[in-house]
Order: structure tokens, then C-alpha cells, then sequence
């Protein structure tokens, strides 16, 4: 797309995607760098969003009474997805929210940086904490309330998600407001057919078979969540993953800016970073393949080298966890899935996937982006095969970026097949992925009925899930918590770069 398709002024959309992100990425440099280092840091994760926002203009409009009535709808439906999810704690919250209560309760109480003695060993916090962030110095704000902390993680939470959905919505060119909640709706219920394929794969592997929601097998260990999981486990990965490929279409095609995407989800999850840089550099090959006027000259530019120094940062304060030593017995190294004696395994769970695609193609859309879609395929065939973490996160978390192109490719046919211009309009292929969304996506609202079901109290009373009196008890529950969270180095490069 050429600068002279734009309109003169501030794209308030594109601006407000970018500051989501960008927002904590610079609370985080300022208040736990060395100024030295914090400030420059800052000025090279700020000053090209800020250039680029002046010199791009306004991509589209949202104008219009439908859109904003169904804007200010759309809003209110994230909002009950991240009430449901637990987010705010006024539900049964999900297995994982003990990590997130403990982290968010210790940016709010404890000085910055975050720094632990536990019985005798000196640490501090290394973990990607930028969705934390701002609900953190909410609650600081207010005196240290955990409440109002949580209270400002729903809300924030909710608005990263409502602007991903405008970018796509905008991006996608429909004009119908109902779009908008179409493609929300699709989004929240999208998930492989890993739930379904387990009863078949119950038949033939009794032995073997998972839980039939999270896992295909309780020996492979191996997992592709499910929107819905993500969000009421791993919040902040299914939230930069949203913003980040929701941000990647708008620039598809603008390799010179790619970096400015992808340099801030290292504070929200390495995993994610990790996976968005696989399929970047993924759908980079393929256009560099069908493109003979494209070079690799397209992505140097200065946004992209500013970007650079931004992630190599915030990958510095990462690395010393990464790389530290680890008592013996811990699993999470680097490896390769064996699967020797478990070919079906592999095989239903790339059916599970595999499954959107020969939907997708079906339905015949010449607006689609094959190129994106191809890669994604690649990278979910892929991951599979490695292995890393406790529960082979590179696995389950890497490939969200992914598997979310899939899902908002799904939400762009069903919103397009539904609310598109009349000539476009298919009910039949609505009807199909209608049908295929409420198949992959029963059993993970029957978990969101669940969590709501088993709260405590009324609509609004805190059920905050919370095992541990200390964080020094979450931390030293396991071995493997200890080393994934904190960094014991006392030399690492990643405290040197800490304030004191």
C-alpha cells in the first residue's frame, strides 16, 4: 500500500495499538533499567512509533453510527470474555492464575525492581511481566490495592483485545458494524478439532489419550490451545499474539516496519516473540520466492534497527534466566520430540489443525492471504517436532502466533460470508463455519460455564485463586517455578543491567 492511499492526519487506531504495547515496554525500561541504559532504550522503543504514526496518515475510518454502536457492543462482549476468563477475579480463576496473582501482587507491594531472599539466596524477577504492568501501578496507585489492580487487569485487558479486533475489522474492508461481533465471536470460539479427534483417538489409544481439552495424549506431550484457553490461562500471550498479528496484516506487505511489531512482545512472552519472528521470517522466504522486484533490502531500514536494539534489550533481561545452571532433574531443555511408536498421535493432531485449512480453502476467498495462511501452516507443522519447558511451552506457545492467523482468517470468512457486500455473501459456507466453530469451541466454553458456575458469592465477589500465603512458597513449590521465574545469577549480564 502507497502513502498516497492515506488521508492526511493521525491514524488514531494504529496509534492506539502501538501504545498498548509500547506503554509498558517503556514503564519497564524506565523503572528497571539503569537510567543509562532505561532512557536510550525508551527513546529507541518510542521515537520510531512516534515517526511512523506522523508520517503514515490514516489508513481507514470506523465513522459511522452502525460502527460505533457496534464498537461500544463489541467492547462490552471482551469485557464478559475477560470476566469469564477470570481476569479481575470474580470467577473460579484457571490453574495458572496462582503465577499470575503472585506476580501481579509483587510489582504492586514490592520495591522495582523485583527482588527476592529466599533462605539465603539472593534473585530477582525474570520473567515477560509488560501485560502486568499497568495494572500493577494502578494498584500503587491506590495504596497497593489488589483489587483495583485486578480491577484495571480486566479493563486492560479487555482493551487490548477490543483493539485487535478494530485493526482486523478495518483491515478485513467490511463496512457491515455486525461484522465486528461476528468476527469476535468467531474469535473466541476457535480451536483446533482436538476434542472431537480424541474420541477417535480414545478408541484406538485408551492408554494414551489426554484430557480431551487441553491434551490428545497424556504421553506426548504436546498442546495447541484453544482461544479461550489462552486467554483464561495465559492472558498475556493470547494478547500480544492477538495485537501482534493483528498489526502484522496491517503492515504485511511494509517489511521496513515489521520490527516495530515484533520487538515489544518480548515483554509479554519470549514464546510469542519467538513464534512471530518464526512465521515473519517464514512469509519473508515465501514473498522473497514470488517476488522478483522484493530483496532482502526491504527490511533494512531505521524503524526495523531501532527495533532491534529495543528486543535486544528486553531479550537481555530475559537471557540470564534462560541460560542460567539448573540443579539436575529439572526437564526444559531444548529437544526433539520422539515419536517412535506414536505416528497416529502426531497424526491426529495435525488433523486437528489441518482441519481449518481444507475449510478455509473451500470456501474460495480471492481476498484471502494465501501466503500468510501457507506460513502459519508450516510453522504449526512444524513445532510439534521440538520440544523446550517444563510443559513444552515452545510447543503450546510459540505457535500462537500461528494458530491466531488462523483464527482471525476464520473470523474475516465467517464475518465476509455473513455481513459482507450482498454478491459476496455464501450461507452455505457461514452455515459450515458456523457449525465447525460451535464444534471446536463447546468444550472450552463448557470450561468457562465451569469457572463461572463454581464462583463464590455473587457476580462480583473476588475468588481470586491464591495457594500460597508468600511468594516465597509459590516460588519454592517446585524446582522448576523457582528456576522459571527468577534468576539466582548473581554475575548475570541481565542483573547488570537492573537498578541497583
Amino acid at each position: 500500500m502507497s502513502n498516497s492511499k492515506w488521508e492526511s492526519g493521525i491514524d488514531l487506531l494504529i496509534l492506539s495499538a502501538f501504545s498498548y504495547l509500547y506503554i509498558p515496554v517503556i514503564i519497564f525500561c524506565v523503572t528497571w533499567f539503569k537510567w543509562f541504559i532505561g532512557i536510550p532504550v525508551s527513546v529507541f522503543a518510542a521515537a520510531p512509533v512516534i515517526v511512523l504514526i506522523l508520517k503514515t496518515g490514516k489508513r481507514g475510518r470506523l465513522s459511522g453510527a452502525e460502527n460505533i454502536i457496534f464498537s461500544v457492543i463489541a467492547f462490552l462482549l471482551c469485557l464478559c470474555w475477560c470476566y469469564f476468563s477470570g481476569l479481575g477475579g470474580f470467577v473460579l480463576q484457571s490453574g495458572d492464575f496462582p503465577k499470575h496473582n503472585v506476580i501481579l501482587r509483587d510489582l504492586i507491594t514490592m520495591d522495582i525492581p523485583v527482588r527476592y531472599v529466599f533462605n539465603g539466596k539472593k534473585g530477582f524477577l525474570s520473567y515477560y511481566i509488560g501485560a502486568y504492568l499497568v495494572p500493577a501501578f494502578v494498584g500503587r496507585a491506590f495504596g497497593g490495592s489488589f483489587d483495583r489492580a485486578n480491577d484495571a487487569l480486566l479493563l486492560w485487558t479487555a482493551l487490548g483485545i477490543f483493539i485487535a479486533l478494530l485493526l482486523i475489522y478495518r483491515e478485513s474492508g467490511l463496512r457491515k458494524g455486525r461484522a465486528l461481533v461476528i468476527m469476535l465471536a468467531a474469535i473466541v470460539l476457535f480451536a483446533t478439532f482436538v476434542c472431537p479427534l480424541s474420541a477417535i483417538f480414545s478408541r484406538w489409544r485408551p492408554e494414551e489419550v489426554g484430557d480431551g481439552l487441553h491434551w490428545l495424549s497424556n504421553t506426548i506431550w504436546i498442546q495447541y490451545s484453544s482461544d479461550i484457553t489462552l486467554l483464561s490461562y495465559v492472558f498475556p500471550q493470547m494478547l500480544s499474539g492477538l495485537l501482534g498479528v493483528a498489526l502484522f496484516k496491517a503492515f504485511r506487505h511494509e517489511y521496513d516496519k515489521w520490527g516495530l511489531v515484533l520487538a515489544p512482545l518480548v515483554l509479554y512472552s519470549a514464546f510469542v516473540f519467538l513464534g512471530m519472528a518464526v512465521l515473519m521470517l517464514t512469509v519473508l522466504v515465501s514473498d522473497l520466492y514470488v517476488q522478483e522486484q522484493l530483496s532482502l533490502k526491504s527490511i533494512f531500514s531505521l524503524y526495523n534497527i531501532c527495533s532491534l536494539i529495543t528486543a535486544a534489550a528486553l531479550v537481555l533481561y530475559l537471557l540470564g534466566n534462560i541460560i542460567q545452571e539448573r540443579p539436575p532433574g529439572i526437564p526444559g531443555a531444548f529437544g526433539i520430540t520422539d515419536y517412535r511408536g506414536h505416528f497416529f498421535t502426531l497424526l491426529i493432531f495435525d488433523a486437528a489443525w489441518a482441519l481449518w485449512f481444507v475449510i478455509l480453502y473451500a470456501g474460495d476467498d480471492k481476498k484471502r492471504d494465501n501466503a500468510l495462511l501457507a506460513a502459519a501452516a508450516i510453522n504449526l507443522f512444524i513445532y510439534p517436532f521440538l520440544r523446550m519447558g517444563y510443559y513444552n511451552d515452545l510447543c503450546m506457545r510459540a505457535s500462537i502466533p500461528a494458530l491466531l492467523t488462523v483464527a482471525v482468517t476464520t473470523a474475516e470468512s465467517l464475518a465476509g460470508a455473513m455481513a459482507g457486500e450482498r454478491q459476496m455473501r455464501k450461507p452455505w459456507y457461514a452455515a459450515l463455519l458456523v457449525c465447525c466453530l460451535l464444534i471446536t469451541g463447546a468444550a472450552p466454553l463448557s470450561e468457562l460455564r465451569y469457572f463461572f458456575t463454581s464462583r463464590s458469592g455473587g457476580m462480583f465477589d473476588r475468588n481470586y485463586f491464591t495457594l500460597y500465603e508468600t511468594s516465597e512458597e509459590f516460588y519454592l513449590s517446585h524446582d522448576f517455578i523457582e528456576y522459571q521465574y527468577i534468576d539466582w545469577n548473581p554475575d548475570s549480564i541481565s542483573g547488570r543491567l537492573l537498578k541497583d
